[in-house]
């Protein structure tokens, strides 16, 4: 049993093994026996605190358990005895469950593969060992209908007998990371297309046909008499009133060097060739990006994701140069 490995294991860690492989005496020193009685002691509690599963306690005490027992090898003997006699009773059910192991059934190979180990351990400790070559037959068969390339070679190094169950393992191992990594990958991409088409249909379904024009605005937006597109909220065009643009609008200066040369936005725009918003977005946000018809020889496309949206973008007009 898997409890009874982790159990020595505990107990060797702090030298205290020998009270349930052997019944020791009690010393008759006082200070020999002090610590026998403490270490006798902690045994059996580690032992107690192990068995807290009501099913488990349920079973010992039918056989005769006593919870105020103080002898820690009369508890570990009684465990040894009574819960393998239960296993054994099913291993007739377990060794038909290892016959039957599908791929197909888990929802990843490391799965399958973990369950196969936990089988075949759980029949080792009932000193049922199998055969390798059986267990690689069961395996194989169980694989060969998510893996039917794969499952030829390997019936093939099985026939030759150079498949081992240690190489089989292994190799099944392996190809769990990369399903793992490559469902992983999968999941990225799926979600990074989801987000993708989220956005062009938020696109679509957030433009509507402006009333002054013929292009198509978003919703909440405005068509100002100058022929520039705002939001609702704002109620002047910044490019023709630069003096009443809010400092954080990042075309202020431009705008107001333009108005003291007494050159008009609307003649600046028609000439400059620059798709550029008329103004900032509900947040006096900075425009994300800017883009100069002298300019887009020299753009790098790869350096710009977003490129081919802001040059489609009917929301932007042209503007001045800045």
């Amino acid at each position: 049993m898997l409890w009874k490995s982790m159990l020595r294991r505990a107990l060797q860690m702090q030298d205290l093994l020998d009270y349930i492989k052997t019944d020791l005496p009690e010393p008759e020193e006082a200070e020999a026996k002090k610590t026998w009685s403490k270490e006798r002691a902690k045994v059996a509690y580690i032992i107690t605190t192990s068995l807290m599963d009501p099913r488990v306690q349920s079973r010992l005490l039918n056989n005769g358990y006593d919870m105020d027992e103080e002898d820690p090898k009369k508890i570990y003997d009684l465990v040894e005895r009574v819960i393998p006699a239960v296993t054994r009773s099913n291993m007739a059910s377990i060794f038909i469950e290892f016959t039957r192991l599908d791929r197909t059934k888990f929802d990843s190979l490391d799965a399958f593969v973990e369950r196969a180990q936990s089988i075949v351990l759980r029949l080792t400790q009932l000193k049922k060992t199998l055969d390798d070559d059986l267990k690689i037959a069961i395996l194989l068969h169980g694989l060969k209908t998510t893996y039917p390339t794969q499952h030829t070679f390997w019936e093939r190094a099985f026939e030759e007998k150079t498949l081992t169950w240690d190489d089989l393992i292994s190799e099944l191992s392996r190809m769990g990371v990369h399903e793992k990594s490559n469902l992983s990958m999968a999941m990225i991409n799926k979600n990074k297309s989801s987000q993708g088409g989220n956005q062009n249909n938020n696109d679509k379904t957030d433009k509507i046909k402006c009333d002054g024009c013929d292009n198509k605005i978003r919703k909440g937006w405005q068509h100002l008499s100058c022929g520039h597109h705002v939001p609702k909220d704002i109620k002047i065009c910044y490019w023709c009133n630069p003096d009443k643009a809010p400092d954080s609008w990042p075309n202020k200066k431009k705008a107001l060097e333009l108005q003291r040369s007494g050159t008009t936005a609307l003649a600046q725009h028609n000439s400059a060739g620059l798709l550029n918003p008329a103004t900032t977005d509900n947040n006096g946000a900075r425009p994300s990006m800017l883009l100069f018809s002298s300019n887009l020889s020299n753009l790098s496309l790869g350096e710009f994701p977003s490129f081919n949206n802001l040059l489609s973008d009917q929301d932007f007009h042209t503007s001045p140069q800045l």
